[in-house]
């Protein structure tokens, strides 16, 4: 019978490579000494909206430091708001920056001034705790600032609010039916 160190460390790679495998480019080479090669490696911090582009990545348990940490949710439903019905959030352009224990979120849109939220861990276990529904799951995340929900809300359209899952303990959600995670 395997152990659980080697199970989870199977899981592990499985779940890296999955990940090189979806969001970066990937040449492999034609020759006899296979080898490869990742040109491009994209993040995507805010879940329907913009990719990161990344010179280097950190790898954690649950794939790629910053993929998806934070997520939009409608204010009336505590759903999840995806650029399948509000296709602007693919131009809100997210970028994320960690320094001396603070966490900046800085999100763009053309012709807007940006918005920058700015966590620490003590901001983070003081922040509203929320249940919102992302497809069939339902995860625990934190609330962010008014001030993020406002701006959302001006460049989406919908009346939302920013949620992300640095303060709860880090949750595992399994691809959707229909995509190809092997």
């Amino acid at each position: 019978m395997l152990s659980t160190g080697i199970v989870l460390a199977v899981l592990a790679i499985s779940l890296v490579l999955t990940a090189l495998a979806l969001v970066g480019k990937i040449l492999v080479s034609r020759s006899n000494d296979r080898f490869v090669r990742v040109r491009n490696l994209y993040v995507y911090p805010v879940k329907s909206c913009g990719a990161t582009e990344l010179k280097e990545a950190e790898i954690t348990r649950l794939g790629l430091k910053w993929d998806r940490t934070f997520v939009v949710a409608d204010s009336k439903s505590n759903e999840m708001v995806s650029q399948r019905k509000y296709p602007k959030m693919a131009l809100i352009q997210p970028t994320v920056e960690e320094k001396d224990g603070t966490i900046t979120l800085t999100l763009s849109y053309p012709g807007q001034s940006p918005h920058e939220e700015k966590l620490t861990k003590a901001d983070i276990s003081s922040m509203p705790k929320v249940e919102v529904k992302v497809w069939k799951d339902v995860i625990s995340a934190v609330r962010c600032s008014s001030e993020a929900a406002q701006w959302l809300t001006k460049v989406i359209g919908v009346e939302c609010y920013l949620v992300s899952s640095l303060g709860e303990q880090a949750h595992w959600r399994p691809a959707a039916d229909g995509y190809k995670t092997h």
